[in-house]
C-alpha cells in the first residue's frame, strides 16, 4: 500500500486496509471462500466509495497472496483465521465510520 497514494487517510486507516488486504489474500490462497465474500461485504458497507481505497486493499491482497506462495506456509486453522477477519473487519469499521 503507497502511503504517498493514501496522504488523507490516517496511519491507522492505512494500517487497517493493509491488515484487510493481507487477510483477503490469505483468504484467496487457502480458498476460504466464504471469508473473501464476508471481507468484500465489510469493504463495500464501511469503505468510503473511494478508488484508492479500493486500490490499496487489492494491492495489499495481491502482495500477501504472492508472498503466502512464495513462501510455502501452510493455512492457518479456520476458528483462528475467523477470529482475525472478525477483528479487522472491527477495526475497518472503527476507522472509516468516525
Amino acid at each position: 500500500l503507497l502511503s504517498s497514494q493514501l496522504h488523507a487517510a490516517t496511519d491507522e486507516q492505512r494500517k487497517a486496509l493493509e491488515n484487510i488486504g493481507e487477510l483477503n489474500g490469505v483468504a484467496l490462497r487457502c480458498s476460504y471462500i466464504d471469508k473473501v465474500r464476508v471481507i468484500k461485504l465489510a469493504l463495500v458497507k464501511y469503505l468510503p466509495k473511494q478508488r484508492i481505497l479500493g486500490q490499496g486493499v487489492e494491492d495489499a491482497t495481491n502482495k500477501s497472496f504472492m508472498d503466502f506462495m512464495e513462501t510455502g506456509k501452510e493455512c492457518p486453522r479456520i476458528e483462528l483465521f475467523s477470529a482475525d477477519v472478525d477483528a479487522a473487519i472491527s477495526q475497518i469499521e472503527v476507522e472509516y465510520i468516525k
